[in-house]
C-alpha cells in the first residue's frame, strides 16, 4: 500500500526542506512580479507629468517602463522554469533515496 504525500513529507526531512524552499521562492517571485506590475499604474496616477516626459525622441518614460516590464516578465518566467527544473531533479533524487530505503 502506498503512502500519501502527507506521510511522505513527514518521513522525509529533505522533502520538507525542499517544499519550504520552493514556497519561499514562489512567494518572492510573486512579490517581485506584482510589484513591477502594479507600479506602472501607481506611477501614472501619482506622477503623470514625470512619467510622460520624453526619454528619447517621442518615447516617454511610461513606454520605456512598459517595454521593460515585458522583458522583466520574460526574465522572471525563464528564472522560474530554470528553478523548477532544479526542484524536479531534487524531487527525483529524494524519490530514489526513499525507494532505496524501502519507504513507499
Amino acid at each position: 500500500m502506498s503512502r500519501g504525500p502527507v506521510q511522505a513529507k513527514e518521513s522525509s526531512p529533505s522533502l520538507e526542506q525542499l517544499l519550504k524552499q520552493k514556497k519561499r521562492f514562489i512567494g518572492i517571485m510573486c512579490l517581485i512580479f506584482l510589484t513591477i506590475y502594479f507600479l506602472l499604474p501607481i506611477l501614472i496616477v501619482l506622477f503623470p507629468d514625470w512619467i510622460n516626459q520624453p526619454l528619447y525622441g517621442s518615447i516617454t518614460i511610461v513606454w520605456a517602463y512598459a517595454i521593460s516590464q515585458c522583458l522583466l516578465t520574460l526574465l522572471l518566467a525563464s528564472l522560474y522554469i530554470w528553478k523548477a527544473r532544479q526542484y524536479d531533479r531534487l524531487v527525483q533524487q529524494i524519490v530514489e533515496q526513499t525507494e532505496k530505503e524501502g519507504v513507499t
